[in-house]
Parts: C-alpha cells; structure tokens; sequence
C-alpha cells in the first residue's frame, strides 16, 4: 500500500524521473517508519524504450528526525519568549534582527517582517544610535556578553528608557551566530 510499484511502473511507461524528498516508509518489519529522498531514473535503449527503472534512495531517517527535534525545541523557545512580559529578541552578529517576540512587536507597533527588513537602529533614539551599535560590535568582537542602557521609540512615539542584556549563542564549531536577548522597559 506504500504505492512504489506504481510509481515506477509510471516512469517505465512515461520515460518521466521521479524525485521525492523526505518520503515516509514504513517498514512492517520492524514496525518503524523511516524518510527517504527517492528518486527513479529511467533507463532509456538508444530507440527510445525505457528498459529499466534505476531506484536510487537515501535513507535520511536521522536528518529529518534531529530537524523535527531542533523545530520542537525552537517552538517551545518562542511559545517562552511570546509569553514573556519583557522584550525578547535575537540578533544575528551583523546587528540585524533573526527573532523578536510578540512583546517586541506589540512594544515597537510593527509586524516580524518590518523588523526583519528595517531592523533596530529606526527605533533607537537619535542619540543613542552609535552607543547601542558600536557596544553590540564590541561585543560580538570579544564574544562576551552585551549591556546598554538606551531609548526606543514606544508604537505611541514616545522614547522610553529600555535595558538591554544579551549573551552570545554558539554553535557547534564554537562560532557566535547570534545574540538572545532581552530588553526591559
């Protein structure tokens, strides 16, 4: 009932590959389901006639299995950070936005895709631009945590005195890609 014979029999009958990704299979066997990136290739006689269907298949099982735990975890992370009265956001090292929670956009009175194209300078008080920028390069220089006390501008126009801490994020090579923080009004 998984439909393969099928399948085949269509790319014997058309000359057409089929290529799948991440296709669940389930093997009675042993009772487990396993993903696979399939993909038939005719084989075609130099008339023309498909002679034979070349299955190629990669069993990816443990790819999409640890993707779907990192995709768990980073629900859970922002089902957190939505639920949190403060602001909470990450930047990626060159300063741009990669998250904000819903505090943040309710805070700034903008939507995720705003913040992802204009980033957080536009919300800084004038004076406290070069302050905030220059103490997140320093930091993301020195991998070492960021602190600064500075203005943003509230949805209602009104700067309002914010903390700002964060800490790097590393990944498995040790790199910093990102900072995860939080903003007190």
């Amino acid at each position: 009932d998984q439909k393969f014979i099928a399948i085949i029999d269509s790319v014997r009958a058309t000359g057409a590959p089929f290529e799948a990704q991440e296709v669940e299979v389930f093997f009675k066997a042993e009772q487990k389901i396993r993903f696979f990136n399939i993909n038939f290739i005719p084989l075609i006689h130099s008339d023309g006639e498909v002679y034979a269907v070349l299955d190629v298949s990669v069993d990816i099982t443990e790819q999409v299995l640890a993707r779907r735990k990192i995709e768990e975890s980073e629900g859970r992370f922002r089902l957190l950070a939505d639920a949190s009265p403060n602001l909470v956001w990450m930047l990626n090292t060159d300063g741009s936005y990669h998250y904000v929670n819903k505090t943040t956009l309710t805070f700034l009175g903008i939507t995720q895709e705003q913040i992802a194209k204009v980033g957080w300078v536009p919300f800084l008080h004038p004076d406290d631009v070069a302050l905030a920028t220059d103490a997140i390069k320093k930091a993301v220089q020195n991998r070492s945590p960021y602190e600064k006390e500075h203005r943003l501008r509230h949805k209602d126009g009104e700067y309002r005195w914010v903390l700002s801490q964060a800490i790097p994020a590393y990944d498995e090579s040790g790199n910093v890609f990102a900072y995860v923080g939080s903003s007190i009004d």
